[in-house]
């Protein structure tokens, strides 16, 4: 370091002024990249198509979010994710563009993640490459290295503030800071990136609200994964800035193969559900019943109960009589075969 005596008696630091010139330079650098745009010539620019990892699911260059408390899945959900990707096999029904696999699995002991890729059939010829453990240093430095050296089609960041090590998710201006660059990187290489994290504890009305910290987490994303175990089933559901939002859907697991595959719409199986209840009830009851009554005596979300009843009549399955009009409600029977 140099040092040097200025005439009003301060000991100047000559860091310092390195420093000075270096924000200078950062500043110059962003003022040349900063450019606006008049909306005529916006308009005028050709259209870009866009080009999807997963059809009309994870974007090219984008940046998505899976969400679930522990236990949930979401690490089987990642592996299968790769392998599909890997192989350009189908993935929760939609279909894949064929590429490598950047897998950064930053809390499971690489004995396990070799014995679970092997049980989904992964070999040798699957451009997938792994990396287990805590990445320190450089951390946006080397994830863009890996992907200029391995050029993938997507990335798995397993989770993703363990990686950033933003370790306060509810500051609005940390979740920024941290995910920015690696939102940034997803967009000048054009792969997609996929970060993990975790959901919190209670149920929320509202599936987006259920995502540990700040808005800001999945306001940054493109596309935000929600996954959730319920006693029955494992249940997904999306909601894209970009494509098509994928409805609540119940997920079928394989535990010989450790493959997750798509199944039948939760609402779908619900109604089934509910269906079976009512008919029951019905079955059981001494007279016709009113709808009130109906959705008193079975367990479950109205709006479901009042589309399984209704269901039922236009199947044939239950007979409906009255005007349905004030004090001559409609009313319910099963129909004797």
């Amino acid at each position: 370091m140099g040092y040097q005596q200025n005439n009003l008696g301060v000991q100047l630091d000559w860091s310092d002024f390195d420093e000075l010139d270096i924000h200078k330079q950062q500043n110059k650098s962003a003022l040349q990249s900063f450019t606006l745009t008049r909306v005529g010539d916006l308009l005028n620019e050709p259209s870009e198509h866009n080009e999807w990892v997963i059809n009309d699911l994870l974007l090219r260059g984008g940046f998505s979010l899976l969400a679930g408390k522990p236990k949930a899945g979401k690490s089987t959900l990642t592996r299968c994710l790769a392998q599909a990707v890997a192989r350009g096999h189908e993935f929760l029904g939609r279909t894949v563009k064929q590429g490598g696999v950047l897998f950064f699995s930053l809390e499971d002991h690489r004995t396990m993640l070799k014995k679970e890729f092997q049980r989904l059939g992964a070999d040798s010829e699957d451009k997938i490459w792994v990396h287990c453990g805590s990445v320190n240093g450089d951390r946006y430095g080397i994830l863009e290295r890996a992907i200029e050296a391995h050029e993938p089609s997507l990335v798995i960041i397993d989770t993703i503030f363990r990686f950033t090590r933003c370790f306060d998710t509810n500051s609005y201006t940390q979740v920024l800071e941290a995910l920015t660059p690696v939102s940034d990187l997803a967009r000048k290489t054009g792969v997609h990136i996929l970060a993990v994290h975790h959901a919190g504890k209670s149920e929320r009305a509202d599936s987006l609200d259920s995502v540990l910290g700040s808005v800001a987490v999945h306001g940054s994303m493109d596309c935000t994964l929600l996954l959730r175990r319920t006693s029955e089933y494992r249940i997904i559901e999306s909601q894209q800035r970009y494509g098509h939002d994928l409805p609540p859907t119940v997920l079928e697991y394989d535990p010989c193969t450790g493959w997750i595959e798509s199944g039948s719409l939760l609402e779908n199986i619900e109604t089934q559900r509910l269906g079976s209840q009512i008919l029951e009830l019905l079955e059981n009851a001494d007279q016709a019943l009113t709808e009130r009554e109906i959705v008193d005596s079975v367990s479950g979300k109205t709006t479901m109960l009042r589309k399984s009843l209704r269901s039922l009549v236009e199947s044939g399955k239950v007979n409906r009589s009255g005007t349905g009009q004030r004090g001559h409600a409609f009313l319910y029977s099963s129909i004797v075969e």
